[in-house]
């Protein structure tokens, strides 16, 4: 080991604290990039290869009931690769071991087939071939202890079937595994079904029917012109409108956790690596700082300024690198830990971690480019230093008047807080570049509680003061105003109030969107509108209350005209104006 190596380690047990700080810093940046890189990797590729190999449909779209002879009509439009027909329906799920509600969607499979689209993944088990046979979804099944030859009660439109299991599974359609309007899964509450659909379509009352379709797109397909046209054709038969596969209650929540993960990527390393910079580039400057005279006598002994300056560059490398071995360790274990809990809420039939090499390559480039580039000036500094200047002691620093002595505050003032003052008018960057640090270093250590402060206060502002009911009834089809009095004159109930929410698309202009319109009485008190500033709205007595967030999707403004296209029934378009 040279002389230069020992005086290395040397400087760097002198200032183990600073440099055991940086590496950390930079090792938290770095886990944080590789993590989650390698969690988009590996959830991007199990979605690829999932919905590839299991035929995820492309759009899909309910309706009423249609004839089967219409998927031959639905199959003809450009652009259509393959049509799957569906019954699909909700359940009761009756469980002797506690009183809990249970519900269930089941979903026909194809007579005598397998599905073409929205394919199942069987855990174990075999397909349905007799009556009164079901396939279940895996969560459900783990949830509840159901095995491979079990008997599950359920009620199907009041009626009461027991149904056998002869299968565990899963569908890409059930990735995020929730009950529909509801925001995470609950297992032991919701499962999905699959059952012959001849069978299926009997219990619904649905012979020869269907009211769901499913649509494998070609490629190069149009995907809104095709929507466009299964709308067309499905109108008549009282259909919903189509929606494509990113707007699915499966992919939707996936993609969105992807693109968070995209996002932290990018915004945590960025953060920790320019502290990291900032806090190596500071501990190199002031170690050539304080060793200038022994600097000097490494020139005058024949070192050159080439060896000088390799000598201070292995200082930041040591660091850079044990900061970037400790962060590539922790975010291979980290990914390793959150796959397991991605497990639970995503449902795929193998989900593993894959490291991101591109990643670690990055991380890699990153550290040593955006380091070296903090200490040049200090390895410059140092490689140009004079031996004769280098033994002289430096020059002192100036300490002119600071602005409060300018000002005359100085007299209020001691002699330690006027030179403070002075150091800190001198060296303005290093100022500003330190209260940013302690700036971001507090915000990091707040921003926790306030998001717990935040999400407290969304719920309680959400369930106790917007959206007060206990319970929400909804019924399959409108119900009557006979049927809201039997309701309300149950023995529990204190008050209640009916609603109405049909699907519409409101149009203006040339943008449009697909939701929810609900009719609500005068007298609201149950769901309740508020103002941006807390405040309970009264209806409008004609036009629609709408979010101000839908007004700025739509660029609307209050007493704009909007084109409301109901999307049941007669399928009619009236104008409102509305208030936000």
């Amino acid at each position: 080991m040279s002389s230069l190596d020992r005086k290395l380690f040397r400087d760097l047990a002198s200032l183990k604290g600073q440099s055991l700080a940086a590496c950390l810093v930079m090792a938290c940046g770095l886990a944080m990039m590789i993590m989650t890189r390698s969690l988009v990797l590996s959830l991007e590729s199990a979605r690829s290869s999932y919905y590839h190999e299991y035929r995820f449909g492309d759009i899909f779209c309910g309706l009423k009931r249609a004839p089967n002879a219409l998927r031959a009509r639905l199959a003809k439009i450009s652009g259509v690769a393959a049509v799957e027909t569906q019954v699909v329906g909700a359940l009761r799920v009756l469980l002797t071991e506690d009183d809990e509600i249970v519900h269930g969607t089941i979903i026909s499979l194809p007579e005598g087939r397998r599905s073409g689209l929205n394919q199942i993944f069987l855990k174990g088990g075999r397909f349905p071939e007799n009556g009164g046979e079901v396939i279940i979804s895996e969560p459900f099944a783990q949830a509840r202890s159901l095995r491979l030859g079990n008997s599950v009660e359920v009620i199907i439109r009041g009626a009461r079937k027991p149904l056998k299991v002869v299968g565990i599974g899963l569908s890409p359609e059930t990735v995020f595994e929730t009950r529909p309007g509801e925001p995470l899964p609950d297992s032991k509450r919701f499962g999905f079904f699959w059952m012959n659909g001849r069978e299926l379509a009997a219990a619904y009352d649905l012979d020869g029917t269907f009211n769901r379709i499913v649509v494998d797109l070609a490629p190069q397909a149009e995907v809104r012109r095709v929507m466009a046209e299964v709308d067309r054709i499905l109108s008549t038969y009282g259909g919903l409108t189509a929606y494509e596969r990113r707007d699915h209650s499966s992919d939707k929540p996936l993609t969105g956790e992807i693109n968070i993960l995209k996002a932290l990527a990018f915004a945590f390393p960025v953060v920790f690596l320019s502290i990291s910079t900032f806090m190596i580039a500071g501990l190199v400057a002031r170690a050539v700082y304080m060793q200038r005279e022994q600097i000097a006598q490494l020139k005058a002994l024949g070192y050159s300024a080439a060896q000088i300056g390799q000598h201070y560059l292995k200082f930041a490398v040591v660091i850079i690198t044990v900061g970037l071995l400790a962060g590539v360790l922790t975010g291979i274990l980290l990914g390793g830990n959150v796959v397991e809990l991605y497990r639970k809420f995503f449902r795929f039939p193998v989900l593993l971690l894959q490291r991101d090499y591109a990643a670690i390559g990055m991380a890699v480039v990153i550290s040593f480019v955006s380091t070296l580039l903090g200490v040049s000036g200090a390895l410059w500094q140092a490689m140009r230093l004079p031996p004769a200047e280098g033994m002289r002691a430096s020059h002192p620093p100036k300490f002119p008047p600071s602005l409060f002595e300018r000002a005359g505050i100085h007299q209020f003032l001691g002699r330690s807080a006027r030179m403070a003052f002075r150091n800190l008018e001198r060296k303005p960057w290093r100022v500003f570049l330190t209260v940013l640090g302690i700036a971001m270093a507090t915000g990091i250590s707040i921003v926790p509680g306030a998001l717990r402060d935040a999400i407290d206060h969304l719920t309680d502002f959400q369930w106790t003061q917007m959206q007060r009911p206990d319970v929400t009834i909804s019924l399959t089809e409108p119900g009557s105003t006979a049927a809201f009095r039997d309701l309300r004159r149950m023995a529990a109930v204190a008050e209640a109030e009916p609603f109405r929410s049909v699907p519409v698309r409101i149009h203006f202009g040339h943008r449009s969107r697909a939701l929810s319109l609900t009719g609500v009485p005068d007298d609201v008190r149950l769901t309740r509108m508020f103002d941006a500033e807390g405040q309970v709205m009264e209806l409008p007595s004609t036009g629609l209350l709408i979010s101000k967030k839908l007004a700025d999707l739509l660029g609307a403004r209050v007493g704009d005209s909007l084109l409301v296209e109901f999307l049941e029934g007669l399928r009619h378009a009236t104008s409102f104006f509305f208030t936000v």
